[in-house]
């Protein structure tokens, strides 16, 4: 609802003289922010989950260590997990490394 009346707002003063070029070039997004927090129904969700895309894990196993290890020389890829989480990214990482590269020692 509050999205029909923005953009009705949008329309309505967009076409007015002297606030309709700024109102049509969207130079009021900096504030729209300051709305939000204002008047915006916001919740926060803590919810994380293991391997939350499967493509991630595809890339993490695929080309990503291709690219970190071009050649094997048998020491351990180290890997630092820097996050805002709950901790599930390494055991993701820890789960998928070692069914898709069986031989790639990792830490």
């Amino acid at each position: 609802m509050a999205e029909g009346i923005v953009r009705m707002l949008v329309n309505v003063l967009g076409r007015l003289p002297l606030v309709g070029g700024p109102i049509r070039r969207r130079a009021w997004y900096p504030y729209r922010h300051q709305w939000v927090l204002l008047f915006g129904d916001r919740q926060n969700y803590t919810f994380t989950q293991f391997v939350r895309l499967p493509h991630q894990g595809e890339a993490l196993a695929g080309p990503v260590v291709d690219f970190l290890r071009p050649h094997a020389d048998g020491e351990p890829l180290r890997i630092v997990v820097f996050g805002c989480s709950n901790g599930a990214e390494p055991y993701s990482m820890a789960s998928i490394l070692p069914s898709r590269r069986p031989t790639l020692p990792f830490t």
